[in-house]
């Protein structure tokens, strides 16, 4: 299993950070470039599901550079809570699971971001490869916010 945490602190109001942070068009922001998830056509899946956790929520493709497909998930919340919290445990081709805690909290500053992932690839032997890219992910992601929500 691999196990990786990242945290930022962000200039932001907390309701600010939750209304992007909770949102498709968010993740994608903090993927972009380099990443891109697909996402059924209609109302935002992930704002939706804060109504009713503890289902699946729907498939998609993850798509480097936007457009090459590299894994297809299948994206399952336990928990998603509009005071700042989600717990995500999908799968995908290549993980046999994902889990994704995400925790915002108010701080002096604005608000801490705190990510946790563990990460079980369906091929050991890939592991190493999979840390790599999942840390370079999630520093990207949070690089992404920093530059967004802390403009001085």
């Amino acid at each position: 299993m691999i196990k990786l945490s990242f945290e930022s602190q962000l200039s932001v109001e907390k309701k600010v950070l939750i209304e992007h942070a909770f949102s498709i068009h968010g993740v994608n922001l903090e993927l972009f470039p380099w990443m891109k998830l697909t996402y059924p056509k209609g109302p935002d899946a992930l704002k939706e599901n804060i109504k009713a956790p503890g289902r699946f929520l729907f498939k998609s493709w993850f798509l480097f550079l936007g457009f090459i497909p590299i894994d297809y998930y299948s994206f399952y919340f336990i928990f998603l809570s509009q005071e700042g919290h989600f717990h995500e445990s999908s799968s995908s081709l290549t993980y046999k699971s994902w889990c994704h805690i995400r925790e915002i909290t108010s701080s002096e500053e604005g608000c801490f971001l705190k990510d946790d992932l563990e990460i079980t690839p369906r091929l050991f032997f890939l592991s190493p490869l999979i840390r790599f890219f999942a840390r370079r992910i999630f520093l990207h992601r949070h690089s992404v916010l920093r530059k967004k929500f802390n403009k001085t």
